[in-house]
């Protein structure tokens, strides 16, 4: 089954909304608590550079699932 553009789309937003608010459980901060991974992927300047890379993995993921047999 191939999904539809709207589909895509869809679980696209939702991996970019779950990935936005993902913390991760190797890098901590100075409490202890597992920084957020658009932290980490923004270091030395602003957390929209993370928000960005976040969207690049879920754009990359849109154009993979052309190749997804479901």
């Amino acid at each position: 089954m191939k999904l539809t553009e709207e589909q895509k789309a869809n679980i696209c937003d939702y991996i970019e909304n779950a990935l936005g608010s993902v913390r991760l459980t190797h890098q901590k901060d100075e409490d202890g608590n597992g920084i957020q991974l658009v932290d980490a992927l923004s270091p030395f300047k602003t957390i929209q550079e993370g928000k960005e890379e976040v969207n690049n993995i879920a754009e990359q993921i849109y154009f993979d699932m052309d190749n997804w047999d479901i």
